[in-house]
């Protein structure tokens, strides 16, 4: 549900739970609920802070060294200390859906977007910019990369991303109106490649389960039955299932925070074997794909066979060679050069 139609469901349920129907009525009559959209990416800093009054401020564990950036750039720039400032990307979007009952403010004049239907660019929004944002993330942690804007600086992961929202962007219908779905992608690859805005890849791999539901699954379930591609979609399955054992490609520790973690981790361990063994050269068949799948997002996409085998192809790529190649096979298949990301 988008905010609006979810805001007046949550309203109007809990007024018929209450009993008034005389109230549940006049709402319904006259009371409008405006779908929002709002695209800003926003990478999270951390505080400083102090130990007590008496002390003076002090580093709080943790802090990495983005957020000691912004505050240098809002001393020097505005001539402030702050010891926790916010930092955002110059890009915004605000869509408002046009649906008032007693007049409303001219926030058109300060950049707001007016549209009757918000929807299509509530599906864009979801399906290329979040989806972006989660598949590159868990390839990219598995190779050992921090930040977003450095991760893309692999020519490997640029390309696999791109490829990844050219398949999403096959289910996005309609576009948004006067919305090129090719320059807004081009655009999204050049906003996640600000070299000043230091978001955490790890921050963009939590909640896999709740995320990957809602801007990858239905994607790959409309692209599977209409016989498009599903491969880079396999992909990040095989990648978000690879993450969930805790452990990227060299051995380190990784954080793992997601409310379905420990039970999607018990699926996706025998896919792979255990990260400190050695892993099996082919899983055992397309059931635990199918299982994990089934779990994950649901009997739909679980019971596309399309699906499962490429996800099966993946997961096997990976066990038999590594992820960089997983991602070069994918690229290769694709016309892109071969052996890019081997020779990174």
């Amino acid at each position: 549900l988008f905010p609006g139609r979810l805001a007046r469901d949550m309203v109007l349920g809990f007024l018929r739970a209450a009993g008034d129907t005389e109230l549940v009525k006049w709402v319904e009559e006259r009371c409008s609920f405006p779908g929002t959209m709002v695209d800003r990416i926003t990478p999270v800093t951390k505080p400083l802070a102090a130990a007590s009054a008496s002390e003076p401020v002090r580093r709080r564990e943790g802090n990495d060294y983005y957020s000691d950036l912004v505050r240098a750039s809002v001393c020097a720039e505005a001539c402030l200390k702050d010891i926790w400032p916010i930092s955002a990307e110059t890009f915004h979007q605000w869509v408002i859906e046009d649906d008032f009952v007693a007049g409303r403010p001219r926030w058109e004049d300060a950049g707001a977007l007016f549209v009757s239907d918000v929807g299509p660019y509530e599906v864009m929004k979801l399906r290329l910019l979040n989806a972006g944002h989660s598949a590159l993330s868990y390839p990219a942690l598995l190779l050992g990369h921090q930040y977003v804007d450095c991760a893309l600086e692999s020519p490997c992961l640029k390309a696999f991303l791109n490829l990844v929202l050219s398949e999403q962007a096959a289910t996005v219908t309609p576009a948004p109106a006067g919305v090129d779905l090719d320059a807004y992608q081009a655009t999204l690859l050049k906003r996640f490649a600000n070299p000043h805005s230091k978001d955490e890849l790890i921050r963009l791999a939590e909640d896999g389960s709740l995320k990957l539901a809602t801007t990858l699954r239905d994607a790959a379930l409309e692209n599977a039955r209409a016989g498009r591609p599903v491969a880079g979609f396999a992909c990040v399955v095989a990648c978000w299932a690879r993450f969930l054992l805790g452990v990227d490609e060299r051995g380190k520790d990784l954080h793992v925070e997601d409310p379905r973690a420990t039970e999607l981790a018990a699926l996706a361990r025998p896919m792979f074997g255990a990260p400190d063994e050695a892993s099996p050269e082919e899983p055992l068949d397309s059931a635990l794909c199918a299982a994990f799948l089934r779990a994950a997002f649901g009997d739909k996409l679980s019971n596309e066979e399309a699906v499962v085998l490429a996800v099966l192809q993946a997961v096997k790529t990976m066990a038999r060679k590594s992820i960089r190649g997983l991602l070069d096979e994918f690229l290769s298949s694709n016309g892109r050069e071969c052996g890019l990301c081997e020779k990174e």
